[in-house]
């Protein structure tokens, strides 16, 4: 589709009109005229992955009416282990009517790098049979169980989950990661989410509370025009200075050229989406600063200012060197904003944040100006921008008055540091000289409010909070919580991944019921076992049966054929048992299998809502 030469460009489509979607399949049965589709690209929440970068190079969709819809203008590098938390929009356009069932995306391994947790040195990359891992792997998708049926005015969206869980074979003692690429499609996604466009403003509209921009890949490659339309409950941080609704777009003429990251709330119950959020100028990935992501570890004097010592990855201003796994020193000026650093929080318009609010555990962004691990965060352009800090824990008790008391000293191998943004397999905080209120980390306060109402969270449960560090002079509770999860006992990820040694894997499918039966012991390269989140994996005994069936719920069903090169989306687990039961029957065996849902121990037996399969 050319965008000169077609007349539905006419009009600059708007991000806010665009993400809402049309919610369950693919839209109504009848098709034609012209309809909006917006592509985003996801992951699945990775276990032991600081960064994985990917070049993808093409995304198409195909109709049967012979409609074909380019949905990447250029090439773009993407860090899927950043996209854990929302999805990146890589482009809206016009799309014309029609039934879309097939798609395909093709991914550029050349340049891919990746760190593990707890490494500092870049993981060595494979491909599935152990060679170095290079050069291009085109996955066609057939969405025929799912095709997207565009009719004139409606709105799509098309999201493709790389899901490097199911996609890297880690091995830590080597740093060494062997890839298998692992798609999941989602068309018109129904739960509540959050998708970010990125790009340089292009003009601002102050009355009509609109803004163009060009969205762009972070290296700064054009993908696509898209419009802005704000609300009164938008906020802002421009150059750090939080602002809502039509006093943050005040702030927006004066920054056309620089660059935006606006992230849109999507609802698809109710068919709404607004830009709930948006980090303009200074503060942003290209904003011209220098950044540090991490976890303060330490805080300290330093003669007039502060001294924080943050651990994690950093890049330079100019994005050309990156460190992973680091502690680094960051020298802040107390005074906030117009006399020290800038201090903000994640997506919040007020301005009453100081160095204070930097307690030790808090998750930040700080930019400022870098020498290799030392920061000066010290000028008034300096933007310290505090994140959610997640955290595993075990209640000591029910919550009692909006506090949830917990036990944030847990042992390995429960403490995954990826997922908790801390590491609690010790005394976790060195709780830093200026702090005049003492934190026990075995009797760590929460003020939970009513998020423990009907939890049934008692003595012993396990729990994982967002959450935000007290202030360092802070008496009442250490934490407040912004969301709150019982982590359930039944809830299990089943993982399967069989190679040519080892263990052997037997498949057979009994009606609607999948019936694994694994012997011997997995090799280096296989897995055989139970994930339970944060509390760690089960390794499955030898030898052992697992049956596999369909959950209360359909959420995806996903076939991969290695041999054929192939990706296959289903609505429901009967359409895709059938399919893989017919791989089966055709000869092909199992590679990988993961499937989510609720275990059943007595039984062996998981009632999946997702699957996601790999045969050859």
């Amino acid at each position: 589709m050319s965008r000169g030469s077609n007349p539905v460009f006419a009009s600059l489509l708007s991000i806010s009109l665009l993400l809402a979607g049309c919610g369950g399949g693919g839209g109504s049965d009848s098709t034609g005229g012209v309809g909006s589709l917006t592509v985003t690209l996801t992951d699945s929440p990775a276990h032991d992955v600081s960064r994985f970068t990917v070049d993808i190079t093409a995304i198409t969709l195909t109709s049967t009416e012979a409609s074909v819809v380019d949905g990447l203008q250029h090439a773009i590098t993407v860090d899927l282990a950043t996209l854990t938390r929302f999805s990146q929009v890589l482009s809206i356009q016009a799309i014309n009517g029609g039934h879309y069932t097939s798609a395909s995306i093709t991914f550029d391994f050349t340049n891919s790098s990746c760190f593990l947790v707890d490494q500092t040195t870049e993981a060595t990359l494979l491909d599935d049979d152990g060679a170095p891992l290079a050069g291009t792997v085109t996955l066609p998708i057939d969405l025929s169980a799912t095709p997207i049926l565009v009719s004139d005015g409606g709105r799509y969206e098309f999201e493709l989950d790389f899901d490097l869980d199911q996609a890297l074979t880690i091995d830590p003692i080597a740093n060494s990661v062997s890839v298998a690429p692992a798609v999941v499609i989602r068309t018109n996604r129904t739960d509540a989410h959050v998708n970010v466009a990125m790009g340089e403003l292009t003009g601002v509209d102050v009355v009509g509370g609109f803004a163009t921009m060009d969205l762009q890949t972070p290296s700064k490659f054009f993908l696509g025009a898209a419009g802005l339309q704000f609300s009164n409950s938008t906020i802002f941080q421009v150059d750090g200075v939080p602002a809502v609704g039509n006093t943050g777009v005040q702030l927006l003429p004066a920054k056309v050229g620089k660059w935006v990251q606006a992230f849109v709330a999507v609802n698809p119950a109710n068919g709404t989406s607004t830009i709930a959020y948006v980090e303009v100028g200074t503060g942003t990935w290209n904003g011209g600063q220098a950044l540090i992501e991490g976890v303060i570890v330490d805080r300290g004097d330093s003669g007039p200012n502060k001294l924080f010592t943050v651990h994690g990855r950093s890049s330079s201003f100019d994005h050309s060197t990156e460190l992973f796994n680091t502690d680094f020193q960051v020298t802040m000026k107390p005074g906030g904003a117009g006399v020290g650093t800038r201090v903000v929080r994640d997506t919040s318009s007020s301005t009453f944040f100081t160095l204070d609010s930097l307690n030790i555990g808090q998750r930040v962004q700080v930019f400022g100006t870098l020498t290799g691990t030392i920061m000066d965060a010290t000028a008034t352009t300096a933007i310290v921008r505090a994140e959610p800090t997640s955290l595993f824990a075990f209640a000591n008790s029910a919550p009692s008055g909006g506090n949830l008391q917990v036990d944030l000293v847990v042992a390995a191998p429960l403490a995954r540091v990826e997922e908790i943004g801390v590491v609690t397999v010790s005394t976790p905080f060195a709780w830093g000289a200026d702090n005049s209120v003492a934190r026990d980390a075995n009797f760590f306060d929460v003020n939970v409010g009513s998020l423990g109402n009907s939890l049934g969270i008692g003595l012993g449960d396990p729990v994982r909070m967002d959450v935000y560090f007290s202030n360092v002079d802070e008496a009442s509770f250490d934490a407040t919580a912004l969301t709150l999860a019982k982590l359930s006992d039944t809830s299990r990820l089943l993982s399967l991944r069989d190679r040519d040694l080892g263990m052997t894997l037997d498949t057979q499918v009994n009606g609607a019921q999948i019936v694994f039966t694994v012997t011997g012991t997995p090799g280096t390269d296989e897995r055989a076992a139970l994930d339970l989140g944060l509390l760690g994996f089960v390794n499955l005994p030898d030898p052992s049966t697992v049956n596999v069936g369909p959950g209360a719920s359909a959420v995806f069903y996903c076939l991969q054929d290695a041999t054929a090169g192939t990706v296959k989306a289903f609505p429901t687990y009967g359409t895709f048992v059938t399919a893989f039961e017919a791989a089966l029957t055709g000869g092909s065996t199992v590679k990988n299998f993961v499937a989510a849902g609720s275990f059943d121990v007595g039984s062996s037996a998981l009632s999946a809502t997702t699957v996601t399969a790999i045969v050859k």
